[in-house]
């Protein structure tokens, strides 16, 4: 059943067939050519998948980011951004980072991140003399802070397959987010040096950065919400989404008033368009999964890591290898439905504890989406800015080396992070 169902996939998957359609494919002709069982199995098992709860808070957390952007609370972001740290060496880039950083802190989705500094910041950038390749590889890659700060639906999407606790995810990922948007600074600072990307506007003085700083007072309000919430009980992660939404609609209408009756019906569009996508590749890889946990994929792979090593750090060294290959080829969601019911009952049997290791899949996943040869959030910037995406594969190097880093650092310094969430994150 395996070998017909990964056969089919790898086929479908050459052929060029969408992803939804390659995992239904292969899971109805994995069910019909080496089982006795009905194809309703097929339905049934993608239905349970949806079932849940927590997965709700994926829509409404992209109904808040599509709000975000159509009420102002995205420009006030920018402005912040640049008002900050837009004196440095190549400003404009610092900008970019950043504005990912505090973005990640209200999307969730480093599709979303991409797409809105796509088209709000790289024409600027690129109008200010940097090149267009790398105004379009530093949004892409920095847009992959996004999932790792909460709110992140990487996360959350993990959680509902381990059932690990969303809070303390979230809170374990504020500290490599921030490593990550800090290392991508780092890399901007010595190539802008080295290429002449200079500053680009005056420090700001004192009263503009407290000016700014009102303006985006709101925005930067809503992680402090989500957290804190989250954190004393007051909600859980699907409510918090649910208040993320309404808060963002609040300040977008009678706030900033960048926000009318009449942009809703667009909004809504949009966010069941990109929620739709997101959802059926859930349900789409169920099947799939479900099938490789019937014929003991999970529990075979378990027996034979602990029969050949009993050290975790080996184990999470080539789960980490394994991760950033698949990542390079295929979906995130898809492969964690597909990956995480099988890669978790070693790694938890090793004592690995699950939040750990659900933040090494994040970043790790998050990562392929950028890394050659089929990055989906590279191809996603480059179909916004009209960079070829080998030139953005290009550019990125430098910046995907220094998030690999950080990965290393989530491997195997668990205790960097994980004091917060002791500290404040829900039990």
């Amino acid at each position: 059943m395996l070998a017909v169902m990964m056969g089919f996939f790898a086929l479908f998957g050459a052929l060029g067939v969408p992803i939804v359609a390659a995992l239904g494919l292969a899971s109805a002709l994995g069910v019909v050519l080496t089982t006795d069982l009905s194809l309703l199995v097929i339905v049934q098992r993608m239905a349970a998948q949806l079932d849940t709860f927590v997965l709700l808070a994926i829509p409404l957390f992209i109904l808040a980011g599509v709000l975000m952007n159509a009420g102002g609370i995205t420009d006030r972001l920018y402005r912040f951004s640049a008002v900050l740290v837009g004196h440095l060496v190549g400003g404009l880039a610092q900008v970019n980072v950043l504005l990912s950083v505090l973005f990640g802190g209200l999307s969730g989705s480093s599709s979303a991140d991409a797409a809105a500094e796509g088209k709000m910041l790289v024409p600027i950038m690129i109008r200010a003399g940097y090149s267009a390749e790398f105004s379009a590889a530093i949004t892409a890659v920095s847009s992959i802070v996004a999932p790792v700060i909460p709110p992140s639906i990487t996360m959350i999407i993990y959680s509902s397959i381990t059932g690990a606790s969303v809070g303390r995810l979230f809170i374990a990922g504020i500290i490599p987010g921030l490593l990550m948007g800090l290392a991508m600074a780092i890399v901007v600072h010595r190539i802008s040096r080295k290429r002449g990307y200079g500053r680009d506007r005056q420090r700001a003085t004192f009263r503009e950065v407290v000016q700014a700083t009102r303006e985006c007072f709101w925005g930067l309000m809503m992680p402090v919400i989500i957290v804190v919430g989250i954190r004393f009980g007051i909600f859980t992660p699907t409510e918090a989404a649910g208040i993320a939404a309404i808060y963002a609609l609040l300040v977008g209408m009678f706030v900033h008033r960048e926000l009318r009756l009449a942009d809703l019906p667009g909004i809504f569009v949009e966010t069941a368009r990109d929620s739709g996508v997101v959802m059926l590749i859930i349900a789409a890889a169920a099947p799939f999964a479900w099938i490789l946990a019937q014929a003991r994929v999970p529990q075979t792979i378990t027996e034979q890591v602990l029969s050949h090593t009993t050290n975790p750090y080996m184990f999470l060294l080539l789960a980490n290898l394994f991760l950033l290959f698949m990542g390079c080829i295929m979906e995130v969601t898809a492969l964690l439905v597909i990956l995480v019911p099988v890669l978790a009952p070693p790694a938890f049997a090793l004592g690995i504890d699950p939040v750990v290791f659900g933040l090494i899949i994040t970043v790790n996943l998050n990562l392929g989406t950028v890394t050659p040869p089929f990055g989906q959030v590279t191809f996603l910037t480059s179909a916004v800015t009209g960079v070829s995406g080998e030139k953005i594969f290009k550019e990125s190097m430098p910046f995907i080396w220094s998030v690999a880093v950080v990965l290393l650092f989530v491997t195997y310094v668990p205790w960097s992070y994980m004091w917060l969430v002791d500290l404040i994150g829900p039990r």
